[in-house]
């Protein structure tokens, strides 16, 4: 398990903003060693602290691998200045930086622990970034620049085992001191030391891992500081304590970082791994695509990257691979040659990774700025264990990674990639000799596999006229009226439009953004001072107001995000990655666009009519506005208020939420259209889908059906006209015996479920229109009946054969 704090795209409907990078950091914040609070704050509470974050890790690669998802096992916690932790649901605070301080607020409790803590988890609807953090503090001097004290801890309910604590001290200064120093050519030396001779009882459990490393290290007298490892040997993995991690270690800001870690047992690759989380290094994964590179179906393998020390755990350890090299800061200058789309064909030799000397590193930068790294891996040096007998059936060869910056470190790229129902048998990633493989902008070909090196051939593609349809706009250049930005891969247009606004524009038509500027004859520039500025002549209509940032481009990523990029590659601005289920303040839906549900089984429609529709995936209408007017847009006003105008800006319906900053309308997984103020509350919602009911304002129209709870009975509107209960056997139960056509089965406002032909006329009802907001339920009895307020009113008799 790793302990880490890195950036990635938010849940909703939380809103992110960034304070001033001059504000201090918070009086008292260390490395990171959040307590559990003794009494957890109540939605809404304001937590103030650092960013931490953990993974859980296995013993054993494969099963990690199948269960991590998106998040995996990863934890968030806000350290406080107090010292204590605040668990947080990791998807809310994916875009906060590497060791920020920040401010986030509370929302409800959620579901879902990691195996190793079990404090509650609490949503975030509100975040900011209160100051960045703190850089990666230098290395000591020599003989080492890192000191490691091992412990021997037997937390409550686990035995010690046979382990000496001098067995712990050997490992780290034979094997795994060996490994660091050799791959970071002397640039990290480890010296272990024994912080007690025995074993050190402690009163917390695995479960709690920061007290127990604060516990132990009072017991010992370790003085936390950088480049100070505090490593604590846990025994019995993993027949004894379960919810004891095989590995736990806080990420650094660099190798000379120091933190807590500890292990469950004593091989060189579980020690250097957890080792390389101190150091500052994320895990190393495979991304793999069906039957393609990097386009399409894809997913990402966790730990599958077998090759890397920063991968899963098993018996070999091969070379540190280059992306997570260079993270470390450890790959010399002549030992990286860097190669753009732009540049010219060129053909160069790339030396073994094992080696120290020569081009070890070919780094391919994408327009977009994105990192990919080739290397060259043959079974020589540490990597000699690359035979075809190797327990994982790696290959030797050219290996394609990307560099990430979310809770990956390095992805391995599969270069001869498989269908997706041979993933899990396919560990062939090496890049084909002779066979040109495309890759940021580039066309790669590797031509030979030599003991001394590997003869790789890279072509860029043509360089573009200037910056109209690519995804760059370089510092100088501009954008004039009419002409566009396109994502890398053609779905998303930043247009810069003849009337002044630069707009943000999705593959369905949406504007996830805009600037709101208007002017005639505007032009967008990418100032050399990192400003981006709308301008019509000489009068500036908007800007992004990061002049002195450092920002070097501008790029439309293949998310809708629009972000001003830095040379080093962080990020200066951003109008945040595009959320089709979302509908942001000041953004508008015209005439058939929608909100889409994250799963795909809901959508809001704005349709033509000027109705405002929720739809099920079976196209079940959930909830509708009943608004109808020719030439009408929705909009999310910066008041609050949701509201259906005409273009002659007459309002035909609303919300009448104004008075409250809004967040987001978003169209949720449970059926249920809400509007969101920006501190995460909902002020308006239709409600959630409900499969066997139908609620006042609800209709079936012919075919569809609603189904009872238990999924045996389903009452369906069939084109004739009739509405008819059948069981799963496809036995009638009951019928209306209605008939006519175009029906249309509705739930009114006063109670009454009427079956209404297509002119208009009514051919059935239950007379049911004395109980206003009654529901009509399928019950699992195969009772179609109308409930209100607790009551039944009417009902269709149940199936006799049930």
């Amino acid at each position: 398990m790793s302990l880490v704090s890195r950036p990635r795209a938010l849940r909703t409907p939380v809103l992110v903003t960034v304070a001033a990078a001059a504000l201090a950091l918070v009086p008292g914040l260390g490395v990171g060693a959040p307590a559990h609070a003794d009494e957890e704050p109540a939605a809404g509470a304001t937590v103030v602290g650092e960013l931490v974050q953990a993974y859980v890790e296995s013993a054993d690669p494969a099963a990690a691998a199948e269960r991590t998802g998106d998040h995996g096992d990863l934890a968030s916690w806000v350290e406080t200045d107090t010292g204590e932790g605040v668990r947080v649901d990791t998807a809310d605070v994916d875009e906060l930086p590497v060791g920020a301080t920040v401010e986030v607020v509370l929302g409800e409790e959620v579901p879902g622990t990691t195996a190793a803590t079990d404090e509650p988890v609490h949503e975030v609807v509100a975040a900011e970034v209160l100051a960045p953090a703190e850089p990666a503090p230098a290395a000591t001097t020599a003989p080492y620049t890192n000191e490691v004290t091992v412990v021997l801890v037997s937390p409550p309910g686990l035995a010690a085992d046979a382990t000496t604590v001098q067995q712990v001290v050997d490992a780290v200064n034979g094997p795994v001191a060996d490994f660091w120093s050799s791959q970071t050519d002397g640039a990290v030396r480890l010296h272990a030391t024994a912080g007690a001779p025995s074993w050190v009882s402690t009163s917390y459990a695995c479960s709690d891992p920061w007290r127990m490393w604060d516990d132990v290290a009072a017991t010992v007298g370790f003085p936390r500081g950088p480049g100070r490892h505090l490593l604590l040997y846990v025994p019995g993995y993993p027949a004894q304590m379960p919810d004891c991690a095989y590995g736990l270690a806080q990420i650094g800001t660099g190798p000379g970082s120091g933190g807590y870690l500890y292990v469950r047992a004593t091989t060189l690759s579980v020690l250097a791994h957890e080792v390389g989380h101190n150091l500052g290094l994320g895990h190393s994964s495979l991304r793999q695509c069906d039957a393609a590179l990097d386009t399409g179906s894809c997913a990402v393998a966790p730990y599958e990257d077998y090759y890397d020390v920063m991968g899963g755990s098993w018996e070999q350890v091969g070379s540190l691979s280059v992306p997570q090299a260079a993270r470390l800061g450890v790959l010399p200058a002549d030992g990286v040659r860097t190669v753009t789309p732009s540049g010219p064909p060129a053909t160069h030799t790339l030396a073994p990774v094992s080696g120290r000397t020569g081009v070890r590193a070919l780094r391919l930068v994408a327009a977009d700025g994105t990192e990919s790294w080739l290397e060259y891996r043959p079974a020589a040096g540490r990597d000699a264990y690359l035979a075809p007998t190797n327990r994982w059936q790696l290959e030797a060869g050219v290996l394609l990674r990307r560099s990430t910056t979310g809770s990956d470190g390095a992805l391995l790229l599969d270069a001869t990639p498989s269908a997706r129902a041979n993933w899990s048998r396919d560990r062939q990633t090496a890049l084909p000799v002779g066979r040109p493989v495309a890759v940021a902008g580039l066309t790669v070909t590797v031509r030979e596999l030599g003991t001394a090196g590997a003869t790789v051939e890279v072509v860029g593609a043509t360089p573009s006229a200037g910056a109209d349809g690519t995804p760059v706009l370089q510092a100088g250049q501009e954008l004039t009226a009419g002409q566009a930005l396109r994502s890398a891969d053609g779905r998303y247009r930043a247009t810069m439009q003849t009337d002044g606004n630069l707009v943000v524009q999705a593959p369905d038509g949406r504007v996830p953004w805009a600037s709101g500027s208007y002017g005639a004859g505007a032009r967008l520039v990418m100032q050399t001072d990192g400003n981006l500025v709308v301008y019509a002549g000489t009068r500036a209509l908007w800007d992004s107001r990061t002049w002195g940032s450092g920002a070097t481009r501008l790029v439309l990523q293949d998310s809708g995000d629009l972000r001003l990029v830095r040379a080093d590659g962080s990020t200066a601005w951003s109008t945040g990655r595009d959320r089709p289920e979302a509908l942001r303040p000041g953004r508008a839906l015209v005439a058939d666009q929608a909100l889409t549900a994250p799963g795909g089984r809901y959508r809001a429609v704005f349709q033509a009519d000027g109705n405002l529709v929720v739809y099920a995936a079976d196209g079940r209408v959930l909830w509708a506005s009943n608004t109808y007017a020719r030439d009408t847009y929705l909009t999310l006003q910066t008041d609050g208020n949701l509201v259906v105008y005409t273009h002659g800006g007459h309002p035909v319906w609303d919300t009448r939420t104004w008075g409250a900053r809004p967040g987001a309308l978003v169209m949720q997984d449970d059926g249920n259209l809400v509007l969101y103020r920006a501190d995460g509350a909902p002020v308006w919602s239709t409600g959630w889908d409900t499969p066997d009911r139908l609620r006042p304002g609800q209709a079936l129209a012919a075919e569809q059906a609603i189904t009872s709870p238990n999924g045996r009975y389903r009452a369906v509107t069939q084109t004739d006209g009739n509405l008819v209960v059948y069981a799963a056997d496809g036995r009638p139960v009951w019928a209306s015996h209605a008939y006519g056509g175009g029906v249309r089965l509705v739930m009114q406002s006063d109670g009454n479920l009427v079956s209404y032909a297509g002119d208009g006329r009514a051919l059935w009802a239950t007379g049911t229109w004395r109980s206003p907001g009654a529901v009509a339920v399928v019950q699992d009895d195969g009772r179609l009946a109308i409930h209100s307020a607790g009551r039944v009113v009417w009902t269709s008799p149940a199936d006799p054969l049930r």
